[in-house]
């Protein structure tokens, strides 16, 4: 049997060959808990550092994909529409319009055949071209009149009597041409053939800051017609253009144009027409000014 004394020797002994154990598996514990190198799904600092670098990378995608449209922008820089009259001042579009209507037709005689489901068609004259949109016209942020420009638009309907080709001895007198300019868009020289103005906004005193503008134009002449073409062109004084009507003969034009029926031979001899007395309606001449003809 043990003594007192040999009992408490027996537990300080296992007491001190268990303290290595305890702290091992203390140490195991810890090694097992700690936060371990940063690899899939890791959360370590490492981990955290890649996700950083990826939300940067998110963060300055974005950006760097405003800056591209932010160049495309510059380089899609809207181009102004404006028209440009015969004599004056050009006329801005302060809205480039919505779209555009182009229109061209043909005439063509029909000539019987019998015993054919369909006539035979002769081609007589291309119908002049036209052009059609609308523009807005908007000087809110001015506060001034919308009417400076709408007036603008009105007076290429108006007679203009400062022409090359106006005269008043015969009174030759026409309104000016204009052509069409957006970017390299340039129309043919046309006339405004129908203009409708209709006002939307006004101010408190009533003036018109906003309104809307149905323009027609119709073609002045052939866009192969440039360059001398007869003894009377190439002279600052250009022709007058004529529509032949039912019963007109060359010499009630001439007599009409010129005051003098004798001048027919001109008419003809300009618009290559073999007999005076066989115009059809809706041919259109060409009336030489007399002026260059003198010069000539």
């Amino acid at each position: 049997m043990l003594s007192d004394s040999d009992m408490a020797d027996l537990e300080q002994a296992a007491a001190e060959a268990a303290e290595p154990v305890a702290h091992a598996a203390v140490d195991r514990a810890m090694a097992e808990a700690a936060p371990g190198p940063a690899g899939p799904g890791g959360g370590g600092a490492d981990g955290g550092g890649e996700e950083a670098g990826e939300a940067a990378a998110e963060e300055q995608a974005p950006a760097e994909a405003g800056g591209g449209d932010q160049g495309a922008a510059t380089a899609a820089a809207p181009v102004k529409a404006f028209i440009e009259p015969e004599r004056g001042k050009n006329i801005p579009c302060l809205f480039n319009p919505a779209e555009l209507t182009i229109a061209k037709s043909n005439q063509w005689s029909e000539v019987a055949a019998p015993g054919r489901n369909t006539p035979k068609l002769t081609f007589s004259q291309g119908q002049p071209g036209t052009i059609s949109m609308e523009l807005t016209l908007d000087t809110t942020g001015s506060g001034k009149a919308v009417t400076e420009h709408t007036g603008a638009l009105l007076n290429l309907m108006k007679i203009d009597k400062d022409l090359p080709d106006s005269n008043s001895k015969t009174n030759s007198a026409r309104p000016p041409y204009c052509v069409f300019h957006w970017g390299d868009f340039h129309s043919f020289k046309a006339i405004v053939q129908s203009l409708s103005i209709r006002f939307t906004y006004f101010a408190g005193n009533g003036t018109p800051l906003r309104a809307k503008a149905q323009v027609s134009f119709k073609q002045f002449e052939d866009e192969d017609a440039y360059g001398p073409q007869n003894p009377t062109s190439g002279t600052i004084h250009p022709h007058v253009v004529h529509q032949v009507s039912v019963g007109e003969t060359l010499d009630r034009i001439a007599a009409a144009r010129y005051g003098d029926p004798t001048r027919w031979r001109l008419l003809a001899e300009t618009n290559g027409v073999v007999d005076p007395f066989d115009l059809a309606p809706g041919t259109t001449l060409m009336v030489p000014d007399l002026r260059a003809v003198s010069r000539a």
